[in-house]
């Protein structure tokens, strides 16, 4: 992967939507599956920059994710929610 991983997450002029998600179930080391607010699921990554500090996620952990406004099954996991 590329720097590009630590770039905001923004297609054109639209900006990401940012939500909070329940972790589902990993996928691998970095990929997670969410459940959204609404009921529908998303995989999620955490960025390299970030993975030190929020590795490891457990299921039913809450997370802020910042998710493609053109594509609501792929986020990026920013934070793990206050709780």
């Amino acid at each position: 992967m590329s720097d590009s991983d630590d770039a905001p997450l923004h297609f054109g002029n639209e900006p990401p939507i940012v939500a909070l998600a329940t972790v589902v179930q990993a996928r691998s080391e970095t990929i997670y599956q969410l459940s959204l607010p609404n009921g529908k699921l998303t995989h999620g990554h955490v960025p390299r920059r970030l993975a030190d500090v929020l590795l490891p996620l457990e299921t039913g952990e809450s997370v802020r994710v910042e998710i493609s406004p053109y594509d609501f099954g792929r986020a990026r996991i920013t934070a793990k929610a206050p709780e």
